[in-house]
């Protein structure tokens, strides 16, 4: 049985999408019963200055085969937000990681979240325009 979690779905991420200063966030995790969790965190790293941010999950609820394990929090100030977890159970604890629209344990990449100003608004210029972007580092990984 795989970790569930998708930061598009709703039952994982509310709000969907950015997030404001000091707005109430909330992440499920949803973990097999058979990993006998302890404890999980998720760990935030801030793109420009690379300071991060752990914060406690709790146990909200056990569903058939998975515990629900649940986070509310803000972020203090904008930025893009990096983040992975981190699970403690029975065999140790281990780093989950993006994979696809999945998880995946010790390797994979971080999800992420951008905090932009409360009173953010988009430039008259950009309004109703389409802007495209080229990502060179996405056809050629190391």
């Amino acid at each position: 049985m795989r970790i569930l979690f998708d930061s598009k779905k709703k039952l994982h991420k509310e709000p969907f999408g950015c997030v404001a200063p000091e707005e109430n966030c909330r992440l499920r995790i949803h973990i097999p019963t058979s990993v006998e969790t302890a404890a999980v965190n998720v760990i935030f790293q801030k793109d420009d200055d690379g300071s991060r941010k752990e914060i406690p999950f709790a146990l909200k609820e056990t569903r058939g085969a998975y515990q629900v394990w649940e986070s509310n929090f803000s972020m203090d100030a904008p930025g893009l937000f990096f983040y992975y977890f981190t699970i403690t159970g029975r065999t140790g604890t281990f780093r989950l990681f993006k994979q696809g629209d999945g998880t995946n344990m010790e390797a994979g990449d971080c999800w992420q979240v951008s905090c932009v100003p409360a009173d953010f608004t988009t430039p008259s210029w950009a309004k109703g325009a389409s802007i495209y972007q080229v990502f060179p580092d996405r056809f050629h990984r190391k």
